[in-house]
Formats: structure tokens, sequence, C-alpha cells
């Protein structure tokens, strides 16, 4: 038989979920299995997770699943002591025990975590939701609203590679790392930039800076890799303005602030000013 024909089954069912994790190019895999298992050449560990009930039909963008998992497990490293900056997506498939086939069930992103002492359950959404735009949109303004260092027709393209630095950090105190090609740049022009590094996982990380002076960098949330002698590279912020753009960065053709744009209204209905 196959997996198929046995979850149609009233009595020939013996259902196993086979769950993987993936962030960037790193995944976890677990079976609810009561044993280690193997299914497509990938090996998966036994582990006491569970899941809530996947609906069909309606609005499939509004549909969350929780799974619940041993804090222990070395797939919730991710979400402690931090949450990660980028996308964990979730894949759950459903097989039976003999059967070499896999239905795909679910597939999405986890959205947000919740500990107890001895659980995490993570809740996930389908991956519909990632087609919703989060992009910046062309605005009449004063200030740019491109997003530095995008790419692409009509985004900012400055070269990152032009400006970034490489360095090492030499302390951590909260959120506030020492790194001596800080000193590089003046006080405050990295604000609005980013740290950039990779783990021991091969896993890029990146933290915004919001505070600089000297070879003190502030960014806005903490890893558990940031340590004394991680190797990052800086890329310094853009303030966001005309000038800015075309002094420092020399982008000024891509640039989206208007600068012109007259401070008063026109058509305020006001004769004299």
């Amino acid at each position: 038989m196959t997996s198929e024909a046995r979850d149609e089954s009233r009595e020939s069912g013996q259902p196993i979920y086979l769950y993987r994790f993936d962030r960037q190019a790193v995944s976890w895999r677990y079976t609810s299995a009561d044993r280690d298992t193997t299914h497509g050449g990938n090996d998966y560990a036994a582990a006491a997770i569970t899941h809530g009930s996947i609906r069909s039909g309606g609005d499939s963008s509004n549909e969350r699943l929780d799974l619940v998992l041993p804090r222990t497990l070395p797939v919730a490293a991710i979400w402690f002591p931090y949450a990660p900056a980028d996308e964990v997506m979730v894949t759950i498939l459903k097989t039976h025990a003999g059967e070499t086939d896999a239905q795909l069930i679910w597939t999405g992103r986890v959205i947000h975590p919740k500990w107890t002492d001895t659980t995490l359950t993570v809740s996930s959404e389908p991956m519909i939701t990632l087609t919703r735009s989060a992009a910046s949109s062309p605005r009449l303004q004063r200030s740019c609203w491109k997003t530095c260092y995008s790419q692409g027709p009509g985004l900012c393209n400055a070269d990152p590679e032009a400006h970034r630095v490489a360095g090492t950090v030499a302390g951590v105190d909260g959120f506030t790392l020492t790194i001596a090609a800080a000193a590089g740049f003046p006080d405050g022009r990295l604000v609005n930039g980013v740290v950039e590094w990779t783990d021991a996982l091969g896993i890029a990380e990146v933290r915004t800076i919001v505070a600089h002076a000297g070879t003190q960098v502030t960014v806005d949330y903490g890893a558990a890799s940031l340590a004394d002698g991680l190797d990052v590279t800086l890329l310094p912020g853009c303030r966001q303005s005309w000038d800015d753009c075309h002094t420092y960065f020399r982008n000024s053709v891509n640039c989206g602030a208007l600068a012109d744009i007259p401070q008063r209204n026109p058509h305020d209905g006001n004769p004299v000013r």
C-alpha cells in the first residue's frame, strides 16, 4: 500500500510525522516515531513533538499551526536566548510505518515562540503569507524612502562592497560591542548600518547598529554567537537625505529624497507669507 491509501483506510493506518526546520541552508529533522528513522536519504531523530489540527479550505492565509517540542532539542537554540533575525521555515510530512512515500501536509514560517519550563511552542503561518508585500513604495517626501544597499530597478543600488569593512569583536557588554575597525568611521556614521557575521553553523547573522562612538558599536539586540574574537563586517548606515547620499555614498542618481519640496503648501489659502 501507499501512505495515501493507508491514510484513507479505517484500520491499517500507522501514521508517522516527519518535521523539518530550515534556517538558511541549515536543517533540523525530527520524527514522531518511537525511534530514529530515515526518509528520502535524510535522518530524522525521534522527538516528542506534537502539532495542532491542520484544516483545509477557506482562507489559508489566516491559518496558524502550533508545534510543541521539548525545549532541550538542538533546534530550540534558534530562539534562545534571542529570536533569529531571518525566517525559519517548518515543513511537516506524513507517512505510515513501513511505507517509503510521504505526503506534504504543512509548510510555513515560524512567527513566534512561547516557552515553558520544559517545552517550546512555535506558531507558524502558511507559506502564502510570505507573498505579503513589505517592501517600501515610492513616496513624495524630503527624506529617502529606499532601503540602503537594496538592489534592483528603482532601488538604492549603493554597492555594499565599496563600504564594507572587516573587524574583530574585542569585547561584548550587553548589546555594545568593542570593534577597533569602527574607529575608522566618524562617530555616528555606522548608525542605521549593520554588523554582519557567520556563526559556527554557517548561518549569516545581521544586527542593526543603533549607536556608534569610536570603537563602541551598539546593536539593536544580541545573539548567542556574539563573543570576543568573532570576525565581523561593518556597513555604514544612511541618513536618508540627498546630501548624505550625494557626498558620502556618491549615489544621488538613485536617491529617493526630494530635497526641493516646498515646506509651505502653496494652496493653503493664506495669501500672506
